[in-house]
This record gives structure tokens, sequence and C-alpha cells, in this order.
């Protein structure tokens, strides 16, 4: 008796398990084929934004931008953080350097 109890709950373990792996998998489902018809009919109405989107998303970052929040330190902030990368590699050539 107690072996077949605890085969009728293994077996509604492993039944929870597979429907939860089925929803998860439907879920996901769903969710790519709605973004492929969003991207789809993006591409129909405005074929430019899509476009740019794409080149936007291809595109290397950029620079970072100059917090402006210190007013009329924003510049002198901005060097700065430059000096940091500055003193970092001058000490990296400096250690190249003395060991060749």
């Amino acid at each position: 008796m107690i072996y077949l109890a605890a085969i009728n709950a293994l077996t509604f373990i492993a039944m929870a398990l597979i429907l939860k792996v089925v929803l998860d998998g439907r879920e996901r489902a769903e969710a790519a084929w709605s973004e492929e018809r969003r991207d789809l009919l993006l591409r129909i109405q405005a074929p430019e934004v899509a476009v740019t989107r794409v080149i936007n998303e291809e595109a290397e970052p950029g620079p970072e931008a100059i917090d402006m929040s210190d007013g009329p330190n924003a510049d002198d902030s901005y060097w700065q953080s430059r000096e940091e990368t500055v003193d970092e590699l001058a000490e990296r050539l400096m250690a190249e350097e003395t060991r060749g």
C-alpha cells in the first residue's frame, strides 16, 4: 500500500513538472511569435523606422556623456575622469618599459 502511494505521488510530481515545462515553452513560443508579428507589422507600416532600429542595434556605443549636472564644472569633471584613465595607461606603459 505504501509503495502504491509513493508511486502515485511520484507520478503526480512528474506530471506537474511536465505540465510546467509545456506551459513555459508555450508561453515563450507565444512571446516570440508576438515579437515577430510586431516586427513584421512595423516593417510594413514604417520601413524607415525598422531600418533605423537595425542600424542603431548594430552601431557601436559612443563615448560616455559628459555629466552636465555640475554646471560650469562639467568640463572639469570630464577631464578628471580622463586623468584616471591616463594615469592607468602611464603606469602600464612604465611597467612594460621597465620589464623590457
